[in-house]
């Protein structure tokens, strides 16, 4: 099989909220915690009550295309955290190019939250792009390649931006079973900080052995 961003969304719940090819998928929802030993400041963990309020919805043109955004709003007992808002947006879309199929995703995410990392309460924004190409090669082999992009903001945590490759061959063998390698290649820059590359091969085998069984390896 081929994935690609355009067409890995999960399956939209129902709703009433449709027009020919159009549909809306509005969404509410609320959560309430106690946590123990959040970090508002390095070294000073405090305990609080977390109230979480979102909303957002998704927007479909046909099967192909897709829109989505969340927001939200959190709420701490404590005095020693602010409270928050955060944003989610995403928009991905699938193209069909004669023997190619080709996908994408843009993507944008905005937090203050507390992080292990900083020790304190810390906003972040992340901005990530990717994008696939498949074709089959035959009637049992199919290739695949896609190119992404991550960067991310943090205040008071050096920035990172990061960028990867991954190049594929599946092979069927028969009608439920199949093998394939990947090739994957990444490059992390970290400002300030210390620059990482790497270059990972792998392998997988699947074998479905009923409709409701499937085993795989890699």
């Amino acid at each position: 099989s081929v994935s690609h961003p355009g067409a890995t969304r999960p399956p939209a719940p129902t709703t009433p909220f449709t027009y020919g090819r159009l549909t809306l998928y509005p969404r509410v929802s609320a959560s309430f915690s106690y946590s123990e030993g959040i970090l508002s400041e390095v070294g000073r963990p405090t305990n609080s009550y977390i109230s979480s309020v979102s909303a957002g919805f998704r927007f479909d043109a046909g099967r192909n295309w897709a829109l989505d955004y969340g927001t939200g709003w959190t709420l701490y007992s404590s005095r020693r955290f602010k409270n928050s808002p955060n944003h989610n947006f995403n928009f991905s879309g699938a193209l069909p190019l004669r023997a190619w199929e080709g996908g994408f995703s843009q993507g944008y995410s905005y937090a203050r939250a507390p992080r292990i990392e900083t020790g304190r309460q810390t906003e972040r924004q992340t901005v990530t792009t990717s994008g696939t190409l498949a074709r089959p090669l035959g009637t049992k082999l199919t290739f695949q390649t896609g190119l992404s992009q991550s960067l991310s903001f943090i205040s008071a945590s050096p920035d990172s931006y990061s960028w990867s490759s991954s190049n594929a061959l599946q092979y069927r063998l028969g009608e439920t079973a199949s093998v394939g390698g990947t090739l994957g290649v990444s490059y992390v820059d970290v400002n300030p900080g210390v620059n990482m590359a790497a270059v990972t091969p792998s392998g997988s085998f699947a074998w479905a052995v009923s409709p409701r069984l499937t085993m795989s390896a890699s």
